[in-house]
């Protein structure tokens, strides 16, 4: 499924070419900044902003990318050797939430990661 995407400039404005008349929700992120794509289930409460395109036309938008997320990165290394793990499985990391231990992530992936810990969270994760 094509999933048309846009950039902004430096004043936060952004255009999408080249779309068929109809209705559209549209979805922001700045992963980079901490910023989740606002389709995640961290937003899950709010409605995506819906855009009705009519033939030829052009539509104002103003995206609200919602609360910064933590972001957490680094590489797992063998203790041994310090170099990163090598494996045929994605590894299973669990983050537990210090301040209310049975509150926990799971994420899967490489030995080298980099994800966002969700937004409104204050407490210490581990």
């Amino acid at each position: 499924m094509y999933m048309p995407t846009a950039e902004t400039d430096a004043g936060g404005r952004f255009v999408v070419e080249g779309l068929e008349p109809g209705a559209y929700h549209l979805f922001g992120e700045s992963d980079a900044d901490g910023y989740p794509n606002t389709a995640l289930s961290f937003f899950g409460k709010e409605e995506p902003l819906g855009v009705v395109i009519g033939n030829g036309g052009t539509v104002p938008v103003v995206l609200v990318l919602g609360p910064q997320a933590g972001v957490l990165s680094g590489t797992v290394t063998d203790m041994a050797t310090g170099k990163a793990i090598v494996s045929r499985h994605s590894l299973r990391f669990i983050i537990r939430n210090a301040s209310s231990p049975g509150d926990s992530i799971e994420f899967d992936g490489p030995a080298k990661f980099r994800w966002l810990i969700p937004p409104g969270s204050r407490s210490r994760w581990t």
